[in-house]
């Protein structure tokens, strides 16, 4: 059985105290993230991790502030990447949201599904922000995909945190 941890959205604009969308106490997951990753990515695990990857017209910015423009400082990962072995860029049509790191709104694949199938992926521990929305819709995608996934809150962060 394969493992797989997937970090969802720990990006600038959320994770920064200056981000245009900041999580409160986000940016103090930075080195436990990091940590972590590098230390599961030496038992052998699949690092993966999302990030929003937003056109700077995205209809998103009429619900939440602009933030995770594509190619700029805010859409940058805000912990140490190297150890992660997929990037998802998710929400980067402009009139498509996708709060998923497997599918977008519209049920269009992320290509996570795809990647975890291929490496023979079965158990998942999913960290990182935004909790109540991204990291859940991930983790529900998951359990409807039937994978042994779970949630760990000692990496999270969430507005309701």
């Amino acid at each position: 059985m394969n493992k797989g941890l997937i970090i969802v959205d720990y990006q600038y604009d959320f994770a920064c105290p200056s981000g245009s969308l900041y999580v409160k106490g986000a940016e103090e997951l930075s080195s436990k993230i990091t940590k972590l990753s590098k230390e599961l990515k030496q038992q052998g695990w699949h690092i993966i991790a999302s990030k929003d990857w937003h056109p700077k017209d995205h209809y998103s910015f009429s619900q939440w502030p602009i933030h995770c423009v594509e190619n700029t400082k805010g859409s940058e990962f805000y912990f140490d990447s190297s150890y992660v072995d997929l990037t998802i860029k998710k929400g980067n049509k402009k009139d498509i949201e996708s709060y998923s790191g497997f599918f977008d709104e519209k049920g269009n694949s992320n290509g996570l599904d795809e990647y975890l199938k291929k490496h023979n992926i079965t158990e998942l521990e999913i960290v990182g922000v935004v909790t109540e929305v991204c990291v859940k819709a991930t983790y529900d995608d998951a359990i409807k995909l039937g994978y042994d996934a779970h949630i760990n809150l000692d990496y999270c962060k969430g507005f309701e945190q």
